[in-house]
């Protein structure tokens, strides 16, 4: 007979999870942490199905095991420790032990006990990221808890030798938290005391809108729809509740009730049109979609767009170990300036991918987007061979750079008056940026000669192509920016003032960020400097959950005569310019005046790190000061008739 307190004994690593069998009596540091975890949520561990992610030595599986109905643990066992001798010995009838990250596990039913257990930070390493919080919010039930415990940056010294170096910048608290904030509410959050720089948080799942209108059964995702609205015996029929479509192409339908499969295709952040697909008794019957007014993509159309938004997708969902093989062009739409990507039936696990799933895929990769070229397809083909995750998401993020590298920048900077050192102080600060734009739009409003030396000396020798455009007399800001943006040629615009100063990441990060939020305008916070460069302030802008609280707070900073955003940091794809322009008649103010009509079409969304420069003394802005007040009124009546209208 298998002495069991012997295999736990055996098993030395890690120290924190000594436990004596008889009586579940915990040792050392984590009898410390249990009666820590304890005291922070002492109802945790009574729950219905409980999932211990990182079991390891299966202490708080078998002690959940005591009081939920099912309980599950998963644990990688990388190292081959020899966990699974352990938990075959353990398991009782109601817990099962599967070797398995966190990112290839698929559980047949969602649980409302999760429990992270100094895990978490493996759990980023492994998915590159915090993508992984998406599936973990799939799989918690509404209103189920999740406790996490380990740390939360890079300030826990261990920490170095887990996260791998290109990933240390995004692991911290605050990309966790918001997050998490999407799908979580913070309970709790204290400092473990036994494990430095480590903490106890605990998390409460959000209501989801789909637990309205949904029952959930098991996973991935099968849901029953609770009311059934259908016609019979239509060779068409379609079920509307809320905002959300049924459309089911059969003529007879068996059943009173249909399954609907909702994947991890809906909690991609790149996915935002369809939400499962219909099935009945086993059989494809249709699809659930949200109701879409706008226009539905062509084929071939919009094509560098589509597939970079898809290779956004490919590379969440690899991470959370699926893929989709749905990827023809009309299966897209565009409503109010927003591409909705629709997912349909394709979404499937990486590591059971079948050979006609993948043919099908490079089948309607070369009919719907031939602009991306051979090279890509290939990249992409022989990295699905492989059944890989990782590999796979390399792929995606190499195909990402190729296609970036044929996307443009175009950089307006309108210039009037400005003193020489300052413009050349601008203009060094783009050429210096690790992503070089594609070119350099400068606009010379009138000034006069004797204070804005002729540039093009300066300006002739630098390795970028730059156009320069006089206006014959002085027109004002709102002018210049117009004229600007019908010269660029570019896919990305950016402004930078004639005496500011961008830091030298500025493109590379809003590149990278507009791979995370498509389709936003960014913009970033600021060092404000005095007129001879000196930093004399860190502006940090405010983060807002949703694009309701930031249009309220740019109203309110309008009416404090506050700009609620510095246009030279903010990023935009051309496309916003189609939909809005400046105001060519705005003299000042002009920003204020687009800011105010363009967030009623697309949202902004800030990169929460300080990449400009701005001279706050000394220039134009300051010299108006007296005139700001009335311009400003007439600017917010005008925007509010835009808005009502």
């Amino acid at each position: 007979m298998v002495d069991k307190q012997e295999l736990i004994d055996k098993l030395k690593y890690p120290p924190t999870h000594d436990y004596i069998l008889d009586g579940l009596k915990p040792k050392g540091i984590l009898a410390e942490r249990f009666e820590a975890i304890k005291k922070t949520a002492p109802d945790f561990f009574k729950g219905k199905r409980f999932l211990d992610v990182g079991c390891n030595k299966a202490f708080f599986s078998l002690y959940a095991s005591q009081f939920c109905n099912e309980v599950v643990g998963i644990d990688i066992d990388d190292n081959n420790l020899g966990y699974e001798e352990l938990w075959n010995e353990l398991k009782k009838p109601n817990t099962e032990f599967i070797r398995t990250g966190f990112r290839d596990f698929i559980p047949k039913k969602r649980f409302d006990r999760i429990f992270i257990g100094n895990t978490h930070h493996y759990i980023f390493r492994e998915c590159n990221g915090w993508d992984w919080i998406y599936k973990l919010a799939a799989i918690t039930n509404n209103k189920g808890l999740v406790l996490i415990e380990g740390p939360v940056d890079m300030k826990c010294r261990d920490m170095f030798g887990c996260i791998p170096e290109e990933f240390r910048e995004h692991f911290n608290y605050e990309e966790f938290i918001e997050v998490m904030n999407k799908f979580f509410s913070l309970k709790t959050k204290i400092p473990t005391g036994y494990l430095q720089g480590r903490y106890i948080m605990l998390f409460e799942r959000k209501p989801d809108p789909m637990d309205n209108k949904f029952e959930l059964s098991e996973l991935p995702v099968v849901r029953m729809i609770i009311e059934s609205h259908r016609e019979k015996h239509r060779k068409k029929a379609f079920f509307t509740k809320d905002d959300l479509v049924c459309k089911v192409y059969f003529d007879t339908l068996d059943t009173d009730y249909f399954e609907l499969k909702v994947n991890m295709s809906r909690m991609s952040p790149f996915s935002n049109g369809i939400v499962g697909v219909v099935y009945d008794k086993g059989k494809l019957v249709g699809w659930l979609e949200k109701k879409i007014s706008g226009r539905f993509f062509q084929f071939g159309e919009n094509q560098i767009e589509l597939f970079k938004m898809h290779c956004q997708h490919q590379i969440f969902l690899s991470r959370n170990g699926y893929l989709d093989f749905d990827i023809a062009t009309v299966n897209c739409a565009e409503e109010k300036g927003k591409i909705v990507i629709f997912d349909k039936n394709q979404v499937n696990l990486i590591k059971s991918l079948e050979p006609y799933l993948i043919k099908n895929y490079f089948t309607y990769l070369k009919r719907d987007f031939p602009k991306i070229g051979e090279e890509i397809v290939e990249l992409i083909r022989n990295a699905m061979a492989t059944k890989d995750s990782v590999k796979i998401e390399n792929a995606y993020k190499k195909v990402l750079e190729i296609l970036e590298e044929k996307m443009k920048i175009s950089v307006i900077i309108p210039v009037y008056n400005q003193k020489e050192e300052y413009f050349k102080e601008a203009v060094k600060s783009i050429l210096n940026q690790t992503i070089k734009p594609y070119e350099i739009i400068i606009i010379d409003d009138g000034s006069e000669p004797q204070i804005m030396d002729s540039p093009e000396t300066f300006l002739a020798a630098l390795p970028i192509s730059i156009t320069i455009l006089r206006n014959e007399k002085n027109m004002g800001i709102g002018y210049s920016r117009k004229r600007g943006i019908d010269e660029a040629t570019g896919d990305y615009i950016a402004f930078l003032s004639s005496d500011d100063v961008w830091d030298k990441d500025f493109l590379r990060i809003m590149i990278e960020t507009s791979r995370q939020q498509p389709n936003k305008i960014l913009y970033s916070s600021n060092y404000h400097m005095n007129a001879k460069g000196k930093i004399i302030l860190k502006f940090e802008s405010l983060s807002y959950n949703n694009h309701e609280d930031f249009c309220i707070a740019c109203w309110e900073a309008a009416k404090r005569e506050n700009m609620f955003v510095n246009f030279s940091t903010t990023f935009f794809p051309k496309k916003v310019f189609k939909k809005v322009q400046f105001d060519k008649d705005l003299r000042f103010g002009e920003d204020l005046d687009f800011l105010l009509r363009s967030m009623k079409h697309f949202e902004y969304y800030l990169v929460n790190k300080p990449l400009l420069y701005y001279r706050a003394e000394g220039n134009l802005t300051s010299k108006i000061m007296d005139k700001i007040p009335k311009q400003n009124i007439m600017i917010r009546k005008k925007c509010k008739e835009y808005w009502n209208g």
